[in-house]
């Protein structure tokens, strides 16, 4: 595993070396061509787009429960290739490896199966070795904003909240299915999916039967939209997460004079479905107010993921770091249930951004407060297209679970070009 890993990374490596002199002869040319006209299979394949993706990061975590601390040092590589339109058909793939640099027995990698390096005396950092075919899928583009894709391709909609692709870990998250989009913006724009299989970022491969529905449309200072997600597992190990979550989110600003007013409102019922065996009806909320001023942002919200005791408001499918803090210790929603009260500052500029979050969980059954968070994020780039990150976070226990402290360094390399 680790010899083809490394292959793979020389491969990405002088794939990128050409892309780049490529690149750097279009651009001191000093003109920007029209796309030719693809008339033909040939054509199609000669004008596609070759986007390659390198991130390496090491994680460090302190955690209370343990020990002994976690050192994961681990290279992302991505080669993605999409064929340029012939009669509105293009087809893409994607090629992802991970690869520990050093040490892999100094963090537990929970790898699903043979990717697991046995490790339980240590935190967890789940970026397991793994080299796959991340995504290849075919599709059509069309008039009215008609898109439709089949095959294993990553799916994002709104803000990752219950739907996405993961991509905080090194091996983002696919999914097997199809998928179809049509209409405009400021009339409306409708999505669904279907999805038969979820690959998750640990290497695991999981049945479901999924519907996905998402209507939006832009109302002038903001945008709108109405989902139905309904996940019906496989697995009988997974049932309890079948879920239908029925919801409206809007999200929009507005000048003021001096400011921009930031605002959004979302409400959702999740309820049990397909094989659940439980039964539950519970709410989602979430709540923000904002002003920013040229670079400067700050932000105040809420956030309810309600609890009944036993059964609580999931997003098993949705992009979760980072919504209730950097240290993941509110990814599984607690079976009470949590409030989440935040705030950040944030500061972004061209070369340099920071951001400092505070928050405060308090359980939605009962009100026990379970803990506070501070984090912390700097990106600094040197470089087009190269950036460097630095990441803290700071858990500290209070009724749930123990302390944490995780510090994240990497840097990221990536673009894309035509041939």
């Amino acid at each position: 595993m680790k010899f083809s890993s490394l292959m793979f990374h020389a491969v990405v490596f002088v794939a990128s070396c050409v892309a780049s002199a490529a690149m750097a002869t279009e651009t001191g040319s000093g003109a920007s061509a029209p796309d030719p006209v693809v008339s033909n299979l040939r054509q199609a394949l000669e004008q596609g787009m070759l986007e390659i993706d390198l991130r390496y990061r090491v994680e460090f975590v302190d955690s209370g429960s343990l020990e002994k601390d976690a050192i994961a040092s681990t290279l992302r590589g991505a080669l993605s290739y999409e064929t340029a339109p012939l009669r509105g058909f293009f087809a893409g793939v994607a090629f992802e490896t991970v690869t520990a640099i050093g040490n892999d027995k100094l963090y537990n990698n929970a790898g699903a199966g043979d990717l697991w390096n046995e490790v339980t005396d240590r935190p967890l950092v789940a970026d397991p070795e793994i080299v796959e075919v991340d995504r290849i899928y075919l599709a059509y583009r069309g008039g009215y904003g008609l898109e439709i894709q089949a095959g294993r391709f990553g799916y994002i909609l709104d803000n990752q909240r219950f739907i996405g692709i993961a991509p905080w870990r090194q091996n983002y998250r696919s999914y097997e299915g199809a998928s179809i989009a049509f209409g405009v913006p400021n009339t409306l724009i409708a999505r669904y999916a279907y999805l038969g299989r979820v690959h998750y970022n640990n290497g695991a491969s999981r049945g479901i039967d999924t519907h996905l529905l998402n209507l939006s449309r832009d109302l002038g200072p903001g945008s709108i939209s109405g989902y139905a997600y309904l996940l019906d597992w496989d697995d009988a190990s997974r049932a309890t997460l079948s879920s239908a979550t029925y919801g409206l989110r809007f999200v929009g600003e507005s000048p003021l004079r001096r400011v921009d007013l930031l605002y959004f409102a979302e409400f959702a019922r999740q309820s049990d479905f397909g094989d659940n065996p439980r039964s539950f009806g519970l709410d989602y909320a979430h709540l923000g107010f904002g002003v920013r001023k040229g670079s400067w942002s700050l932000r105040a919200a809420w956030e309810l993921r309600d609890g009944d005791g036993i059964s609580s408001v999931q997003s098993p499918l949705g992009t979760n770091h980072g919504k209730n803090g950097f240290a993941d210790r509110m990814v599984a929603t607690p079976p009470d249930g949590s409030h989440d009260y935040y705030v950040r500052l944030a500061m972004d500029r061209n070369r340099w951004s920071w951001l400092l979050d505070y928050h405060d969980f308090r359980a939605a059954r009962g009100g026990d407060r379970q803990g506070t968070e501070v984090d912390f994020q700097a990106r600094y780039t040197p470089v087009d297209p190269l950036s460097v990150y630095l990441k803290v976070a700071h858990y500290m226990a209070d009724t749930l679970l123990t302390d944490v402290t995780k510090v994240m360094v990497w840097a990221s390399w990536s673009f894309d070009t035509s041939f």
